[in-house]
């Protein structure tokens, strides 16, 4: 879990993917609370905000966060997996919960102080972000599972070149062509089931004018 560095090209793609990922929240809240088109930009920044908020908050956890506690807890296997997942699960509850104390004290102006304001915000933060830690962990084991059967191609690939190599030694080490004398000839072919085996085989001259097999 080292990080990587920050260069201009992934601060770039952070901000391109965090930008298009408030697309579609700031459409399902226009939809919900809205007036139609023209109060989408508002939703959308809004929905900005919080993807900018959340999006650091993974990043931090993923950065600092996650490397101190793997250091402390030291999990193993899927206990690793969960200590992972609930770090980020927190880190996005945390983010969402910063964003929404600076709408509430800028433009929301005081409306999610309230019980109910709060308890809609809580629940749409909890199911937002478990939708959204789902999708990013379906997309990472499915990168994972790529990367599996990639190396395992890779493997069988490097066996099968491996084992070519070693059936034309085996070849090569076989009489390649027959042996003939004035009275006889002898000729024999070694065929393997697969790409190599186990036989080997030759034919060579005596004294006296003999042949000798092994």
């Amino acid at each position: 879990m080292s990080a990587r560095p920050w260069t201009l090209k992934r601060l770039l793609g952070f901000f391109a993917w965090q930008t298009a990922l408030a697309v579609p929240f700031g459409v399902f809240f226009n939809l919900l609370y809205g007036d139609g088109f023209k109060t989408f930009l508002p939703f959308y920044a809004v929905s900005l905000l919080f993807a900018y908020v959340i999006g650091v908050a993974v990043v931090a956890n993923r950065v600092w966060a996650l490397p101190l506690i793997v250091r402390i807890v030291r999990p193993e296997g899927r206990s690793a997996l969960a200590v992972e997942i609930g770090s980020f699960a927190f880190a996005s509850m945390l983010g969402a919960i910063v964003a929404g104390v600076i709408i509430n004290a800028t433009v929301a102006h005081g409306q999610l102080a309230s019980a109910h304001g709060i308890a809609t915000f809580l629940a749409f933060t909890v199911i937002f972000c478990g939708l959204f830690l789902g999708w990013i962990y379906a997309v990472r084991f499915q990168r994972r599972y790529a990367e599996r059967i990639r190396a395992e191609a890779e493997a069988n690939a490097r066996e099968e070149q491996e084992l070519r190599i070693a059936g034309e030694i085996q070849r090569g080490l076989q009489p390649g062509r027959p042996h003939a004398t004035r009275s006889f000839a002898a000729a024999g072919a070694a065929i393997a089931c697969r790409t190599i085996g186990g036989d080997f085989f030759d034919y060579f001259d005596l004294p006296g004018g003999r042949l000798g097999f092994a």
